[in-house]
């Protein structure tokens, strides 16, 4: 958009300078005025007039045609686009191979990814995105699994609960290290009660009897 406007506004300015040119030297009466555009008894070469005005043409000219030439804002280079939109006249494909990929990974298909399915354009760049966050380059498959357990305990996701403890199973981490995830989850998950409630407590009941604010 920026580029496409520049080269409007020195369009603008070519308009102005030739009009100004024609109508010349506005500090001479129009009635003294020659072609060049002053007095006739200013003996000035032609080429000086003319000079000036086609180097500012040729310079304006070439400032409107490098900003149209622009890309306009929004617009997403061409490999860019043809690299986007062969993948998603594979999604169909990709979104099939996903599905296998997480099969593997969890050992068993989340109900929410089957349903999701049914629109693979969508399906395929959401899932992988996924994928990749769910098995990150600096953890292991089983603390990933662990982690993602306890963010599920913790948001109450039953079913993610029952998906990510088969998941971590699988990537080997025992019963005690599945149970000590879900007591660390339930710990902040009790914080979100009592740092909030323990506060109010403090503020209601402060060291000061005198700036107590409630009455017993």
């Amino acid at each position: 958009m920026v580029p496409v406007l520049t080269g409007q506004f020195f369009g603008l300015l070519l308009f102005i300078r030739l009009f100004s040119g024609f109508l010349g030297n506005p500090a001479v009466p129009l009635h003294q005025r020659t072609e060049t555009g002053f007095s006739d008894h200013q003996n000035i070469p032609a080429f000086c007039v003319i000079t000036p005005n086609l180097v500012c043409v040729l310079f304006i000219l070439s400032c409107a045609n490098l900003g149209n030439t622009g890309i306009s804002e929004g617009e997403m280079k061409a490999e860019n686009q043809k690299a986007l939109n062969d993948f998603l006249a594979r999604a169909d494909s990709i979104s099939d191979d996903i599905l296998d990929d997480m099969r593997e990974m969890l050992g068993s298909m989340p109900f929410i990814l089957s349903v999701q399915r049914e629109r693979p354009e969508y399906f395929a760049l959401s899932s992988l995105a996924d994928e990749t966050v769910c098995r990150p380059e600096h953890l292991s498959p089983k603390t990933a699994e662990l982690v993602a357990l306890a963010a599920a305990a913790r948001g109450g996701a039953e079913y993610c609960m029952k998906v990510h403890i088969r998941a971590a199973a699988k990537e080997g981490a025992s019963q005690n290290e599945i149970y000590d995830t879900i007591m660390i989850a339930a710990l902040v998950g009790k914080t979100r009660v009592l740092s909030p409630a323990l506060r109010e407590l403090c503020d209601a009941y402060p060291p000061d009897p005198k700036d107590r604010q409630v009455t017993r």
